[in-house]
């Protein structure tokens, strides 16, 4: 998984900061890109460690054939079971995946 960094500020932290330039990447066939909120790396267990990025990373990679569906519920479920009950904060995911290109028969 490559991580792409973000040179901008958070959505919603405040109404008047613009955003930066956009940047155009090209996702190839079977290609994710995967936007978190801080409430899932910050998913605290009971002694207080944090799911992280390292965690993250790996639920992704370990599911990187699934559909976005299934990435998005294997990313819940392992953020449920590191930190079970009531969570602090939000917890948003949003997957965007290139599916594998078909060719359609010609008419």
């Amino acid at each position: 998984a490559e991580e792409i960094p973000s040179d901008s500020f958070p959505l919603g932290i405040e109404a008047d900061l613009l955003a930066a330039e956009p940047r155009r990447i090209t996702l190839e066939p079977g290609d994710a890109v995967v936007v978190v909120s801080d409430g899932i790396v910050e998913a605290a267990n009971p002694s207080g460690e944090q799911f992280g990025t390292d965690r993250l990373r790996a639920v992704i990679e370990a599911n990187r054939a699934n559909d976005a569906h299934d990435m998005t519920r294997a990313i819940r479920e392992a953020t449920d079971a590191f930190a079970p009950g009531t969570q602090a904060d939000d917890q948003t995911v949003v997957i965007v995946k290139r599916h594998i290109a078909c060719k359609l028969p010609k008419a």
